[in-house]
């Protein structure tokens, strides 16, 4: 936003628009939950992205998030996610599994809800109308920053 563009952001959390509103108040927030997108209406917006929040969906809502978003990006868009993947190797993988399990029992305690590791997000992708432009895993493969646009369009390559 500083940089001018406008700015929708949305979450489920009160609390987190609140402070968020606080800093920067020029942009636009919406009380929504990511099951609630299809309130918004379609072709609105030329970026999504989403930061730590799709691994907090069950299949089924991820599956009507991805759908939705298909519908609210403009015909080249793109949706840019960063978040937990499931490592594609089984030493990474049990890693992870050590790393990740008492920050999960944490977070839970904390906040009484679990995330899931993303698995196969790159084809859920393609089958909710999405092509990957983009990949890039970090720590030991069990996160990524993954960009996609629309099927059918094409884009400028991603930075």
């Amino acid at each position: 936003s500083k940089n001018g563009a406008m700015v929708t952001a949305i979450d489920i959390s009160e609390k987190m628009l609140t402070e968020a509103r606080k800093k920067v108040p020029e942009v636009e927030f919406i009380h929504l939950s990511a099951l609630e997108i299809d309130r918004l209406e379609a072709n609105r917006f030329d970026r999504i992205i989403a930061t730590l929040s799709f691994s907090e969906l069950s299949g089924d809502e991820l599956n009507l998030t991805l759908q939705q978003a298909e519908k609210l990006l403009k015909p080249d868009g793109l949706l840019v996610v960063a978040d937990e993947i499931r490592a594609p190797k089984p030493w990474q993988r049990f890693l992870a599994a050590c790393l990740r399990r008492p920050l999960a029992l944490i977070t839970f305690l904390a906040t009484q809800q679990t995330t899931r590791a993303l698995d196969g997000f790159g084809t859920r992708l393609e089958r909710f109308g999405f092509s990957v432009v983009h990949r890039k895993e970090y720590l030991f493969g069990t996160m990524a920053l993954i960009a996609a646009v629309k099927k059918g369009h094409n884009h400028e390559p991603f930075d």
